[in-house]
């Protein structure tokens, strides 16, 4: 009977000293290259703008594919100016890694972010959640993207000067090339290299910059109000609370061509360029599932 005794008592304790599991937060990330159909900032029209400087205007391409590789998306509340302090999560890249994602095909991802500030997290590992609400304000992205092009079938015996073999490859008149080609005819854009650099949120209008934010300094990024602010609310003890978060991306006739330096279409110093202005595409939405 003794022994029945503080085998009732130990389960007793035990059970009384078992620790709730806190919420948890996961996000799920669907890119797009649907256009947008929520309120934001008015959103660029397709084909609204051309460049002056490389010859007649010949034609517009949409990408067959557009497969983006998410090396950074961090949604960050007000504190951020100057240090990566206050509270901000991770969805992609940095600390949980490397994102490949086809907008094409609209493809959607389920990640478990990295939340940093005052947060509570479980021991075993399995979950976290920020200790009060957090209002995200604004976001980084950088993104390499590589895109098929298929050329008017006039270049199919025809190599473009302006293209590398480390960045792009040619076969017939299908063109497979990342951003840097696209970029190195457009001054303002010749320094972003390989990836989209882009901060949404906190801004007015959207246009390149330099300078240095997040710590980071750059020559040229990105800075879009193509954002809105949302709030995340701490959700209830074993509860798990899912947020989608689309990236869109329209890419419908993005590609332009132009006639070059002879300003004769179809000859081997043509330019093909992403379009002017073809951030203003770039939208992000956040829903709670």
């Amino acid at each position: 009977m003794k022994y029945l005794y503080l085998i009732i008592v130990g389960i007793f304790l035990f059970g009384g000293c078992k620790k709730e599991k806190y919420g948890n937060t996961r996000q799920t990330i669907r890119v797009t290259n649907d256009a947008y159909s929520g309120k934001l900032k008015s959103l660029q029209k397709v084909n609204e703008y051309i460049y002056t400087q490389f010859g007649d205007f010949i034609t517009t391409i949409t990408p067959s594919s557009f497969i983006g590789e998410l090396g950074a998306v961090r949604f960050h509340d007000d504190t951020i100016h100057g240090n990566l302090g206050g509270s901000f999560m991770t969805i992609a890249g940095l600390s949980v890694g490397n994102i490949t994602a086809d907008f094409s095909n609209g493809a959607t991802l389920k990640v478990i972010p990295v939340l940093n500030g005052d947060m509570m997290e479980n021991p075993d590992g399995q979950g976290a959640s920020f200790r009060e609400d957090v209002t995200f304000k604004f976001l980084w992205v950088g993104m390499g993207l590589k895109q098929v092009i298929e050329l008017p079938v006039e270049y199919t015996n025809i190599q473009l000067n302006q293209f590398y073999p480390q960045f792009s490859q040619k076969e017939g008149n299908i063109l497979t090339t990342e951003l840097r080609p696209l970029y190195e005819p457009v001054d303002e854009l010749s320094q972003l290299n390989n990836e989209i650099r882009i901060y949404f949120g906190m801004t007015d209008s959207t246009y390149v910059t330099e300078g240095t934010i997040l710590g980071n300094s750059w020559s040229r990024y990105i800075r879009s109000s193509h954002f809105k602010e949302w709030t995340m609310t701490p959700p209830l003890p074993e509860q798990t609370k899912t947020y989608i978060s689309t990236l869109g991306f329209p890419n419908e006739n993005i590609i332009q061509i132009y006639a070059g330096a002879d300003n004769i279409p179809y000859t081997s110093d043509d330019i093909i360029v992403m379009e002017p202005k073809f951030w203003e595409r770039i939208y992000v939405d956040v829903t709670e599932n």
